[in-house]
């Protein structure tokens, strides 16, 4: 999902149903302690060897993209034998990506990516671990995009990033329980990230396992921060876009433009099933697992919106954290707590607030990228990457111009 598109997400939620609970009587066939022991080790011992067997699995089809990428390099040397080619002018440069942002024609701004493209950088530049890692992080459902995070957690087991993209890969390939076993790994080598007990939380869920899932959930609600590492990336997918004929500055605007935010609907389908468990037990007389429930719904969505850098993420948060406390609100209607009433209207009237403020700076951001020049452009990406989008976006007079119109007309 790319940046431009989550917009349009981030304030749509879909209702999922929520999973069953599904429970066992203690004692009724529970292995003696011995066997238990052994069936862990069992398990244990078969959770590695999928793991190596998924390693080379990644390791011979990286050799045949190698071998066909180093034939093709052949090729190409020896019909240009005997001249030295000059290098090519970017088939993308500012100029072009200007005239497509005034039409609003995205498609032509800059390049898709292609795995032919991936697979020549690569080669070129010795398989770093950056480069695959964004590698991964740009092919959707692609099987490609696990084998491409596999091969740089081959280089370093605990990275972070590697591991999010291999997760994320793995979610889109319905594979839910090797997932859960790299979230696991994802809060080893990231202690103080709240983002893998999120995912967890979810799969969970899915799977119906809603107790777990809601462990998931108190257990993320004590750590520090949500990362997606995505800014990371970025230097990697700068270095495809060149390489896909972008110049340097377009393919510094593409690569934040095209970021990739697969962390996003996994959070927002989170907080919708928790919010449909919250409604489930308040239909039941439950007033207090539904205040519970609305309320790891509320900390997700507040939790997003604040340590977001992207709008889009910022919207998100707004939206899981207003339907969070549309619920308290009925919930406290239907007690007749008047006092607490008053207090989340007043919080849903500031979430609004502040989800249309963002709007407003996305919008008029997006529509004054045709006006700056190419050193402007940059410039606001770099510093969108340093401090935020919105943050960065404050200085455009478009978005100036935007904010004081919406200030005057709410009289502040």
């Amino acid at each position: 999902m790319t940046l431009r598109m989550a917009v349009a997400i981030g304030v749509a939620f879909v209702a999922l149903p929520a999973g069953f609970l599904i429970g066992r009587r203690a004692g009724d066939t529970r292995p003696p302690p011995n066997e238990i022991t052994e069936l862990r080790a069992q398990c244990a011992d078969a959770q590695a060897e999928a793991w190596r067997l998924r390693c080379e699995v990644a390791r011979a089809r990286r050799d045949v993209r190698r071998e066909a990428g180093a034939k093709s390099a052949r090729d190409s040397a020896s019909s240009s034998a005997g001249s030295e080619p000059a290098a090519p002018e970017p088939e993308f440069d500012f100029a072009t990506f200007q005239d497509a942002m005034r039409r609003k024609d995205w498609d032509a701004a800059y390049p898709g990516i292609t795995r032919d493209v991936i697979e020549a950088l690569l080669a070129k530049n010795g398989r770093k671990q950056e480069l695959l890692v964004a590698a991964a992080a740009m092919f959707g459902e692609d099987e490609a995009a696990l084998d491409f995070a596999l091969e740089a957690l081959q280089m370093d087991p605990d990275c972070p990033a590697a591991l999010l993209a291999g997760i994320h890969r793995l979610i889109l390939l319905g594979d839910p329980d090797e997932a859960l076993e790299w979230l696991d790994r994802l809060k080893e080598a990231d202690p103080a990230n709240s983002l893998p007990n999120y995912h967890a939380a979810w799969l969970k869920m899915q799977k119906g396992d809603i107790a777990g899932g809601l462990e998931e959930l108190k257990e993320a609600e004590t750590k520090t921060f949500i990362s997606d590492y995505v800014f990371q990336g970025i230097p990697g997918l700068e270095a495809f876009y060149r390489e896909a004929g972008c110049s340097d500055g377009v393919a510094k605007i593409a690569s934040c433009v095209g970021l990739r935010l697969g962390h996003l609907v996994p959070l927002r389908n989170l907080a919708e099933s928790t919010a449909d468990q919250a409604t489930e037990a308040f239909g039941r007389g439950e007033e207090q697992r539904a205040l519970s429930l609305a309320d790891h719904a509320r900390k997700l969505g507040g939790r997003l919106a604040a340590s977001s850098r992207l709008i889009v993420e910022s919207l998100v948060g707004f939206a899981i954290e207003t339907r969070a406390l549309e619920l308290e609100e009925q919930i406290y209607q239907g007690s007749g707590d008047l006092a607490r009433l008053e207090e989340v209207r007043r919080k849903i009237a500031g979430n609004l607030a502040g989800a249309e403020r963002m709007k407003r700076i996305g919008i008029a951001s997006e529509s004054s990228w045709g006006d700056l020049s190419e050193s402007e452009a940059v410039a606001f990406f770099d510093r969108m990457i340093r401090e935020g989008e919105a943050i960065a976006a404050r200085d455009l007079p478009a978005v100036r111009k935007a904010l004081e119109e919406a200030d005057a007309s709410t009289g502040k």
